[in-house]
């Protein structure tokens, strides 16, 4: 017993010297710089908030501001931190308020990795995306501002951001943004499709039937949380990205509630991302803006859990890799079941100019089978994703969609391309994905990875800078073993033409006409039209 109490006094001593050398001012970092001198710092400008809906905005020319000093960091709460926390939550205020680090970041705002822009946010210099599915309200890139700096008033005042709509929260080196939409779609079927507020081409009836139907939906309307909180650590920004929207499930038969469904949830620090996002074999920057939420059947579209590592080469081409979470979509005729232990391998090199872009992605799999009573059988998948989206009046004219101040119609419209292949791929695809068709049981009890073949070509046409067209085609090709149903979906086609309506800044409203075909192993056809109208208002 008195070994124990002498241990025990032992370590309460040392845990209050502990306690006070924590309390204490942080020590100069192992990695990254400290605060700059006053003096040679850079001087920071004051800018407008950036307009939304032109592509080019230019902000007027800055005014410098006086440099001033750091404010001294707020105490640290004597309030314990939440059950459940990780050990960062515990972090003394004193390091999540280092005024050093803002300022560093501040002053590189628009750096990758240490500013306010992720190494896989890929825009022109400067910029940064918007989230693809957006409609035309909202502009393809946001230009970054450097915000102004009153660090001794930080503690009790909001400051503007340098991420449009962001602002950093008092007391903290922390920038949050809250964006999202609101957005209301009707549409009247002339033909039979199981999907009402989707234009999802598997759905379509074979054979095909009579069947009218109308159907109001908001259960896109999203709402996404960004955060972005400057460290010491090699002058690395942490940035964490939150998402969802109502998508969740099939639409009730009765009212108009609906569950939410998580989209992204994932962390940026430096090259990393870990977290649910768009698979790195996907290209979103080539969705098209089509009324119809779901989008063409063919194009490559996966979210899931991942860890991702972007590294820049030169100023405009960027080269990602990751390990994603595997599934094997099979389709095994209950003679067994599906295995899924090796992580899918991806991987892209992509090209980034103000008028155009190119992105080639590939894809390596571990597909997996195990037939009632035996040993695992694997067969490997792999797939290539060839991308591209340019503005084709803007290289003829030599004018810039990005740069230019109010560019006009033509300048502004744009070519979207897709054309992705491979064998076992059936799943990141958008219409064969979840039906089973990554591969298929053979008829002697074996097991073989399906081909899939996919393309997508859109037009946008903009008028001028209030009305603009899409036009949008799409198909998709799958393989099929001597096993498979008749029923089997084999085939879709998908076409899109739409009118839109952008009257004020943030505000789309649209019309689309729809079109799809479905084939089935057996040669069976079902075709299906669509009228849909959506409204939406970005905020």
């Amino acid at each position: 017993m008195r070994t124990h109490c002498l241990l025990l006094a032992a370590l309460l001593s040392v845990s209050v010297g502990l306690s006070q050398a924590w309390g204490q001012s942080p020590a100069e970092p192992l990695f990254g710089t400290t605060s700059t001198p006053a003096e040679e710092r850079a001087r920071l400008i004051s800018a407008p908030a950036p307009s939304v809906v032109d592509v080019a905005f230019q902000p007027p020319a800055p005014e410098p501001l006086s440099p001033t000093t750091s404010s001294t960091a707020a105490p640290m709460s004597q309030a314990g931190g939440a059950y459940q926390s990780a050990p960062g939550a515990s972090i003394p205020a004193q390091y999540r308020t280092n005024t050093a680090a803002l300022e560093t970041a501040l002053e590189n705002y628009d750096d990758p990795g240490v500013g306010y822009v992720s190494y896989p946010d890929y825009a022109p210099i400067g910029y940064i995306p918007t989230d693809y599915q957006e409609a035309p309200g909202v502009s393809l890139y946001q230009p970054l501002s450097s915000p102004s700096m009153l660090a001794q008033n930080q503690g009790n005042l909001v400051l503007r951001g340098p991420v449009p709509g962001s602002f950093i929260v008092p007391g903290s080196t922390t920038a949050i943004r809250i964006s999202g939409f609101v957005r209301i779609g009707q549409t009247f079927d002339f033909d039979a499709i199981s999907t009402p507020d989707l234009f999802v081409t598997r759905a379509i009836a074979v054979p095909q039937f009579a069947s009218q139907n109308t159907n109001f939906s908001a259960r896109p309307t999203r709402l996404s949380l960004d955060t972005w909180t400057p460290t010491s650590f090699n002058d690395w920004m942490f940035h964490t990205f939150i998402q969802g929207d109502f998508l969740s499930g099939n639409p009730p038969a009765v009212g108009s509630s609906s569950n939410p469904r998580l989209r992204f949830a994932f962390v940026d620090f430096g090259y990393f991302r870990v977290g649910q996002d768009t698979t790195v074999f996907m290209d979103p920057s080539v969705f098209p803006r089509t009324a119809d939420f779901q989008g063409p059947n063919g194009m490559v579209n996966s979210r899931q859990g991942l860890f991702r590592v972007t590294l820049p080469i030169g100023d405009r081409m960027r080269f990602a890799a990751a390990m994603e979470q595997p599934f094997s979509d099979i389709t095994t005729l209950n003679e067994g079941v599906n295995v899924q232990d090796v992580p899918d391998f991806t991987s892209h090199l992509r090209y980034q100019a103000d008028r155009y872009h190119f992105q080639a992605s590939t894809i390596l799999r571990a597909i997996g089978y195990r037939p009632d009573g035996e040993q695992v059988t694997r067969r490997g998948g792999w797939g290539v994703n060839l991308t591209s989206g340019f503005h084709p009046w803007a290289m003829l004219m030599h004018t810039n969609p990005i740069q230019d101040n109010d560019p006009d119609g033509l300048t502004r419209s744009r070519v979207l391309l897709q054309c992705a292949l491979g064998q076992g791929i059936g799943r990141y695809i958008q219409d064969p994905s979840g039906i089973g068709l990554d591969g298929a049981v053979t008829a002697n009890g074996g097991f073989e990875t399906l081909p899939a073949t996919s393309w997508t070509a859109s037009y946008e046409h903009w008028y001028n800078r209030h009305w603009l067209s899409n036009f949008t085609f799409s198909s998709v090709d799958m393989g099929s073993t001597d096993a498979l149903p008749a029923t089997t979906f084999s085939s879709s086609k998908y076409l899109a033409a739409s009118l839109w309506w952008v009257p004020v800044r943030n505000v789309s409203i649209g019309a689309e006409y729809l079109w799809g075909e479905r084939q089935n192993l057996n040669g069976q056809q079902g075709r299906a039209s669509r009228i849909q109208t959506v409204a939406q208002y970005n905020f």
